[in-house]
């Protein structure tokens, strides 16, 4: 089950695109339980006859069973192959719980296999057992 509100859709019936502004979803899965995934975006664009969709402005994508957080400009998400793409120029941040944090260009995600990655302008940090809790206001 999909759900989501927008501020403003348009839907291009010949072409088969409906454009979404200011959009906030979540995904329900094919049960209809508890939200597996949420989202927002300023803009989407969405492709009825690939079930493809690209995202754009502020993007912000969490995964609830992951605890993982993605967050951009530009996405693109690709229905037949379950994957998600940003722009090679277009830094995308990414958080997984308390213990990952990274940034980088060239993101690609693979959402079956639960894999992402990133093909330059890589940095970041990975919170093991023993590392300090950052204090309040502080970054690692």
């Amino acid at each position: 089950t999909f759900a989501a509100t927008a501020e403003r859709a348009e839907y291009f019936q010949e072409k088969g695109l409906l454009v979404i502004y200011n959009v906030v979803f979540e995904d329900r899965g094919p049960d209809g339980g508890s939200p597996k995934s949420t989202g927002q975006a300023d803009k989407a664009v969405y492709h009825e006859d690939t079930g493809d969709a690209e995202f754009s402005g502020f993007v912000q994508l969490n995964s609830l069973e992951e605890d993982a957080s993605f967050e951009t400009s530009s996405l693109s998400y690709r229905s037949a192959t379950q994957t998600i793409e940003g722009a090679s120029d277009n830094p995308v941040i990414v958080k997984v719980g308390i213990k990952l944090f990274m940034q980088g260009m060239g993101f690609f995600a693979d959402i079956q296999s639960k894999a992402f990655a990133f093909r330059n302008g890589v940095q970041g940090f990975v919170r093991t057992e023993s590392s300090p809790e950052p204090a309040k206001g502080e970054e690692q």
